[in-house]
């Protein structure tokens, strides 16, 4: 006999005390009404009977769904009310043990927990057994190994077939990170917990509490569920904070929740951004013209007449949109906006509810099963556009990412960097070197920093650092965050300064003192250096430029250094050379050429130069000639000169109602010096 035919009949006081229990708790089911009669008892008893085993709350649900399909008592509607709940118990039971251990074991938190760490022990005297016939002489085999340690996790089906791996090295590092996660408890705790979860989210679809008019996406129990771990979440995060003990840098974690894409407004301003209106037209262009050339015989619903087989009849149906209810971009930032916050929206037609209730659903339902619900597939990567957004920032904020650097070695980093600033992806894609070209192919790539052995698996630990190409690097982002309790580093802080006995300074205008003073005579370059800090917000590497000889500007001031003393004026002290100075501290900083060293000309084999008409050329039909202008003005010469040369033959072009020439007349129409 199988596992659901083992129950044994129940007894007639057993039977009696069930339904006695059923009346209690279902005060609003009228049992003389319903099950009246000889028919409506046999029911009844049958009911209680096929019911038993599962939990109080599966019974009462389904008994009272039963008990109002059977309406009028009617033999039609009394014989479906049988049929309904003798599938949806069938169903629920073979869910219900379609996991390896009694449900009754994983009903509360402390059973799961228990569950995990049984199957963890399994696995772990698994691992003693191997690692005894090892000490005995076996030869160690990782497969075999592999083999045996994964029995436990497979009865669970939470691992599931070896991918392909392109070499034995590479296979052999995922299966012994694999096989340390078995061995972890808090790994199959973490398992357990999201099986059992997502099983009882199964039973309430079974059960119809999905769906529209009742609950979209996601049952109720599961939404209060989802809602009270947000709740607990923000809570968290307007409780600590990220601490750069290198820099002195205190960031709130509610701060960094709402700058990120974690935000769900951010998040769907950042989808709407590669969806341009303008582009739809060349979009359906493209579109229409492969599926009349290429797939046109996916157009054939029943092929009629004879060959060539001329008259083509649609496999789906369509109408034309109506401009007046919207186009396909407003379908797409509709689509978007009714999965991530239901901004812009009034109701969710599909769920029947508020577009911004329907919103919160959508996100519990892919939340709750794991699934990504939007990703941009092909084309330039997007993490490389937000990185070189961060360095346009930097310019405001050197104190977080460094100072900006000159793009003198690259002028196609320059380009990349000026579309995304600006928020011109088309240029952007262009400047990466088309929508069709490889990963390999991007001439601009992410930068990371690898931990060997990091995790608590033994992994390494992958970090962004920042972005690079063949001739630049630039780091956007600072390591050595730490995430403490709100407070944290302010109570550190005065401790290290209590403890140290720092006193109070007099003086005309006195610095603050802080826990880096910690001596009653200071040294002058570090007294100065706190000075420029603390009063003036500057960074170690504006520090530095003074120090080196060159200005720096803040907040409408020029900074500079004479005699070791910090000078502040609103106008610039070193008159015309100022500029000069600074852009040779720039050069000094990333080993640019000087300007005897700057050609004065192109090469006739630049492969840069047909990539940066091509991008002034869109630049300018898409933001205009003052985004030109600027973007010009932030090009090394030569590249410069000639293309002050294309945007005035643009501009003249449109004062004239002259077609813009295309990019093969502008590269045939500029001539070299």
């Amino acid at each position: 006999m199988t596992k659901l035919t083992t129950r044994l009949p129940l007894s007639r006081k057993a039977q009696l005390q069930r339904v006695n229990t059923l009346c209690n708790s279902l005060p609003g089911v009228n049992f003389d009404a319903v099950f009246g009669g000889p028919r409506g008892q046999y029911d009844l008893l049958w009911a209680i009977q096929l019911l038993d085993g599962l939990s109080p709350e599966l019974t009462r649900d389904l008994f009272k769904q039963y008990a109002r399909r059977r309406k009028d008592c009617s033999f039609t509607h009394c014989r479906a009310a049988n049929i309904w709940l003798r599938e949806r118990t069938r169903w629920v039971r073979q869910l219900l043990h379609s996991i390896p251990v009694n449900p009754r074991e994983m009903r509360d938190e402390d059973g799961r927990k228990k569950v995990a760490h049984q199957f963890a022990n399994q696995t772990a005297a698994i691992y003693k057994n191997i690692e005894q016939d090892i000490k005995e002489g076996a030869e160690p085999d990782l497969l075999q190994t592999w083999e045996l340690m994964r029995q436990p996790a497979d009865q669970w089906g939470f691992i599931g077939k070896m991918p392909k791996f392109k070499s034995n090295e590479v296979r052999d590092n995922w299966i012994l990170s694999v096989l340390v996660r078995l061995l972890s408890a808090k790994w199959w705790e973490k398992r357990v917990n999201r099986c059992w979860d997502r099983l009882q989210e199964q039973i309430n679809i079974l059960l119809g509490k999905v769906r529209k008019g009742v609950s979209a996406y996601v049952s109720n129990a599961t939404m209060k569920v989802v809602r009270e771990r947000k709740r607990a979440m923000m809570r968290w995060l307007a409780e600590s904070e990220v601490v750069n003990e290198q820099y002195d840098l205190v960031v709130s974690m509610k701060d960094c929740w709402e700058a990120s894409n974690a935000n769900p407004v951010n998040r769907r301003n950042d989808l709407l951004l590669f969806m341009r209106p303008e582009d739809r037209n060349r979009v359906i262009g493209i579109l229409q013209r492969y599926a009349l050339t290429d797939d046109h015989e996916e157009l054939v619903r029943d092929i009629k007449g004879a060959p060539p087989f001329t008259d083509f009849t649609p496999r789906f149906d369509w109408k034309e949109i109506d401009p007046a209810k919207g186009d396909a971009a407003g379908y797409i930032a509709k689509y978007i906006a009714k999965n991530i916050d239901g901004a812009y929206l009034d109701d969710d037609e599909e769920a029947g509810t508020a577009a911004d209730e329907g919103a919160l659903h959508a996100v519990a339902w892919a939340s709750w099963w794991g699934i990504r619900t939007f990703q941009q597939i092909g084309g330039a990567p997007v993490g490389v556009w937000r990185e070189l957004r961060r360095i346009s920032n930097a310019k405001k904020n050197a104190e977080l990412v460094g100072p900006p650097k000159p793009v003198l070695q690259d002028p196609r980093f320059e380009a990349a960097r000026f579309a995304a600033d600006n928020g011109i992806f088309r240029c952007y894609l262009h400047a990466m070197g088309g929508a069709l070209a490889t990963r390999a192919e991007h001439p601009i790539k992410l930068a990371h920093l690898i931990e060997e052995q990091a995790n608590s698996y033994g992994e390494d630990i992958k970090r962004l650092m920042g972005i690079t190409s063949a001739r630049l690097g630039i780091k956007t982002r600072l390591q050595g965050w730490e995430i403490v309790p709100a407070g944290t580093h302010e109570a550190r802080k005065a401790a290290e300064a209590a403890a140290r006995g720092v006193g109070v300074k007099t003086g005309d205008s006195p610095a603050p003192w802080s826990s880096d003073n910690n001596c009653t005579r200071p040294d002058p370059d570090a007294f100065a250096d706190q000075i420029m800090r603390e009063q003036w917000g500057l960074s170690p590497f504006s520090i530095d430029r003074l120090r080196a000889g060159a200005s720096v500007s803040t907040d409408g001031f020029t900074l500079w250094l004479e005699n070791g003393q910090v000078q502040s004026s609103r106008a610039d002290p070193s008159g015309d050379d100022g500029p000069l100075i600074e852009l040779e501290w720039l050069r000094a900083m990333v080993g640019a050429p000087g300007p005897d060293e700057q050609s004065d000309t192109i090469p006739p084999d630049d492969e840069h130069w047909p990539t940066l008409v091509m991008d002034c050329y869109e630049l300018f039909n898409a933001c205009g000639f003052t985004a030109c202008q600027q973007w010009i003005a932030a090009q090394p010469n030569p590249y410069r000169c000639e293309l002050w040369r294309v945007l005035d033959k643009l501009d003249r072009a449109e004062q004239h109602d002259v077609p813009s020439p295309l990019f093969d007349e502008l590269m045939s129409e500029v001539a070299f010096d």
